[in-house]
């Protein structure tokens, strides 16, 4: 006794399923918002790293501050203020440029996968005439990227 199949009950049957194409569209649709979910997430990664810079920079500020109460200028290394030259989290290294009696110039500058932070490759403090700061960041003598914002 063989079963026959009317036609409406195989189409039926033949569409219980995914074509192979249409899960390889779920899959490449997948993979375009997985990249952009990546991107994303680096890109805030990164501005989030920024607050380590701030901080090893205010922290060389508050050092130099102290030094300079009791010395005629400011310290030219970090040696002198007895600090390592990596920030706290270790994403920046950390220099001193241009110290002098009146001011100095610290830097934070990216390293390892922060090093990719384009717009704020370096970070900048300044004090100069012993009372004006200057924060500023990348090429530029300002931050037009909102770098030093929290």
């Amino acid at each position: 006794m063989a079963i026959r199949m009317d036609r409406a009950s195989a189409f039926k049957h033949a569409k219980a399923g995914f074509t192979l194409v249409e899960l390889m569209v779920v899959v490449a649709i997948m993979g375009i918002l997985l990249s952009l979910a990546t991107v994303a997430y680096e890109s805030h990664q990164r501005r989030a790293r920024r607050l380590d810079a701030q901080e090893g920079l205010q922290a060389l500020q508050q050092a130099q501050a102290r030094y300079r109460d009791l010395h005629p200028i400011y310290a030219n290394n970090l040696q002198d203020l007895g600090l390592n030259e990596l920030s706290p989290a270790q994403h920046y290294q950390l220099s001193i440029h241009q110290a002098d009696a009146q001011g100095y110039t610290l830097t934070a500058t990216p390293r390892g996968t922060q090093a990719k932070d384009d717009d704020c490759n370096p970070m900048r403090l300044q004090l100069s005439d012993l009372a004006t700061f200057t924060l500023s960041a990348g090429a530029q003598t300002d931050d037009v990227h909102g770098c030093w914002k929290r």
